[in-house]
């Protein structure tokens, strides 16, 4: 009797299943899941100035019905990007254009693929004039850096992945370090349409990104930057420089200064071959090991104040203590440190041991 009723409940569930499956095929039914992209998370300095936010624009997109764009699509693509890039001087190749369209073909995305991005009233009304059916005007956040240049390399930037469903997704500095609190949690709701009608159910509510405050002082930052810019100006065959500062009683970095700098807000704008040039200047090579062809190039002398800094704390010794820097050092009677030139430098002090570059001080007095 109990196997009777196990066949006879497994024949109708079979049945049901078949004739769902029936109408799926027919498209009289389907079942579908949408997600909506969360808000990103702000970024701010200890002073509650804001670094990171997001604005709401209006961004162009290619979009087609079918897997592939046709050759005619991507002709009048490149064809409108022609037309709006001499109405408006803006420097946007129809090579970079194609690129990208070409891009999101290999990876067999059936995504619509971003464009141009941040459109004003002007660009708008020549837009809806001239564009052909397959671009198409999209409402949406971008990531946007009000203060520009200003800290570039530790913030970081943002990069649309055509394949994610979080949106951008951050790829250096701070936007790629807390990636996981930014980003927040996509919204997800299940749309079941039967034969023309439909039922929504929200299964999974959009959870904002996590705000996350530096220790960063903006100001000092974009004072530091424009020190750093100055400094360089003033050495012969210098091209870039980095600068740390902290808060010795708390460790805290209040500037990281790179130079040169980059303005993350371009690379949302539009699809450019300078992008790739751009994004290669947000290595943070403050805190990055710098590479010159095969090989790494170490802090070496730049950690020396940080040195003396610990062996003032320390009380290892006082300001006015002096050493008597003989040029060599040994210690385990084995281990022999000279200075970089070999030379004795005499009586110094931790100032003068800086100044000086003094590896036997360093050495003798603090490691």
């Amino acid at each position: 009797m109990l196997h009777t009723k196990r066949w006879r409940f497994f024949a109708v569930l079979s049945i049901v299943g078949l004739i769902l499956l029936i109408l799926l095929k027919i498209n009289f039914i389907s079942i579908t899941i949408a997600t909506s992209s969360a808000e990103r998370g702000k970024i701010f300095d200890q002073n509650g100035v804001i670094l990171a936010t997001n604005k709401k624009v209006k961004s162009l997109y290619c979009t087609s019905n079918d897997e592939k764009l046709s050759n005619q699509d991507t002709s009048n693509t490149l064809s409108f990007f022609n037309q709006f890039s001499s109405e408006f001087q803006h420097d946007i190749s129809a090579k970079d254009i194609k690129s990208q369209l070409q891009q999101s073909c290999k990876k067999q995305t059936s995504n619509d693929i971003p464009l141009y991005s941040d459109i004003n009233e002007s660009e708008l009304t020549f837009i809806n004039k001239n564009k052909p059916n397959n671009v198409i005007i999209k409402d949406e956040l971008i990531r946007y850096y009000p203060k520009h240049e200003i800290g570039s390399q530790l913030i970081g930037y943002v990069e649309n992945d055509l394949n994610s469903k979080y949106g951008p997704a951050g790829k250096s500095g701070i936007e790629l370090q807390y990636e996981n609190d930014l980003k927040g949690k996509p919204g997800k709701t299940l749309i079941f349409k039967m034969n023309n009608k439909k039922f929504l159910w929200n299964i999974q509510k959009v959870q904002k990104g996590k705000d996350v405050r530096l220790a960063l002082d903006s100001k000092l930052q974009q004072k530091t930057e424009e020190a750093l810019r100055s400094q360089i100006k003033k050495i012969p065959d210098a091209n870039a420089g980095y600068v740390v500062i902290t808060d010795v009683k708390t460790g805290a970095i209040l500037t990281m200064a790179n130079s040169a700098v980059f303005n993350p807000n371009t690379l949302n704008t539009h699809v450019s071959s300078k992008n790739e040039n751009i994004k290669s200047l947000s290595q943070n090579k403050a805190i990055q090991k710098l590479k010159y062809g095969e090989s790494y190039v170490n802090m070496a002398s730049t950690i020396k104040p940080l040195t003396i800094l610990i062996g003032l704390n320390e009380k290892l010794f006082q300001p006015e203590d002096t050493y008597l820097d003989k040029g060599t050092f040994q210690y385990d009677n084995q281990n022999n440190i000279m200075n970089a030139p070999g030379t004795p430098t005499g009586e110094i002090t931790p100032r003068q041991a800086i100044i000086n570059s003094s590896n036997t001080f360093m050495t003798a007095k603090v490691a």
